[in-house]
């Protein structure tokens, strides 16, 4: 019987003024935003946040879904740290179904991604 070994990188994503940053082995990078409040896409620390409260990981594709409270949107980020608004208006709250900038929300304070 052959072994299988399993190697598991363990990354910790945390939120520190309006970026997303990773910690793993006591170092920490920001990966994406800029440390400014806003609501620019861009790649890492190009784009900009107003309150991000809540990642979802997307584990077949890498994404990353970031609620963005303040800016009433859902970002997403690809694995190479390509920020994008995925659904959502900045600037816009409410409550009402769609895709895209179609979809309204209020004060977005998580998030998860449905694996399926």
């Amino acid at each position: 019987m052959k072994k299988k070994t399993l190697l598991l990188s363990l990354f910790i994503f945390f939120i520190y003024k309006d970026s997303l940053s990773k910690g793993t082995y006591g170092q920490t990078s920001t990966l994406a935003g800029s440390g400014s409040i806003g609501s620019a896409n861009g790649t890492g620390t190009a784009a900009s946040f107003y309150t991000p409260l809540g990642i979802g990981i997307d584990l077949k594709t890498g994404n990353l879904y970031v609620a963005d409270a303040m800016n009433y949107i859902i970002r997403k980020i690809t694995p190479a740290w390509v920020v994008t608004t995925f659904a959502g208006t900045v600037g816009k709250y409410g409550y009402q179904d769609g895709q895209g900038t179609s979809a309204l929300f209020d004060r977005t304070d998580g998030i998860a991604v449905d694996q399926s």
